[in-house]
């Protein structure tokens, strides 16, 4: 598995990482109308959220983020899609850009992702996490990591609730089949196998040794 380019930000000081995270918000505009994309998680097949499922623990794990952060957050960007049902890429044209694919990353503020996550969810995802995992080190705390993703306003911070809700409910549950239980049949209980018999004689020299 090949890695991706850690996230570079541009025209932005470093020396301010909540600033520099407000800049490079992909969602920070999506706010006014105070809706997400969790709903549109009913147009995907269950097989499909499955797939992100695994995906996205994968990414998580990788990048060294909390998997049901990384969930939560594709959760509310894009209710687990990459695409449209007609097949495009999820897009959303912005003043400056546009912001493409699950997790909704901006090619005005995140060049270094693309073209790759726009057509790969994929790569969409694992450039989110090292994202995140750069606002954690920046920050200390995964709340404060969460608010940076989206901006550093009222608005981030109505955002960052939001996957925190989705976080603890974890609404995809109800979409994701129950882990198998084991078959009882397929493992049956072992059965203590009987010692060997001994002689008498046998017991004879084992007395006669403890009496000894």
């Amino acid at each position: 598995m090949t890695s991706m380019p850690r996230p570079r930000l541009r025209r932005v000081r470093l020396a301010d990482p909540i600033r520099h995270a407000a800049a490079s918000s992909p969602l920070l505009r999506r706010f006014h109308d105070h809706a997400d994309r969790a709903a549109d998680a009913a147009d995907s097949s269950d097989e499909s959220l499955q797939r992100y499922d695994r995906l996205l623990a994968e990414e998580a794990e990788l990048c060294a983020v909390p998997p049901d952060l990384l969930r939560a957050i594709c959760w509310y960007a894009s209710g687990w899609r990459q695409f449209e049902p007609s097949g495009r890429t999820l897009a959303t044209p912005e003043q400056q850009g546009t912001r493409w694919g699950c997790m909704q990353l901006s090619d005005h503020w995140h060049p270094d992702a693309f073209p790759g996550a726009m057509s790969d969810a994929r790569a969409n995802v694992r450039y989110a996490g090292n994202l995140l995992n750069w606002l954690h080190e920046q920050t200390g705390s995964w709340r404060r990591a969460t608010v940076a993703f989206f901006g550093h306003d009222a608005r981030a911070e109505q955002a960052a609730r939001r996957v925190q809700r989705y976080r603890e409910d974890r609404p995809w549950l109800m979409r994701l089949p129950e882990p198998a239980q084991p078959d009882p049949a397929a493992y049956p209980e072992p059965v203590a196998s009987e010692p060997p018999a001994s002689s008498g004689d046998e017991l004879d020299d084992l007395y006669a040794d403890l009496a000894l």
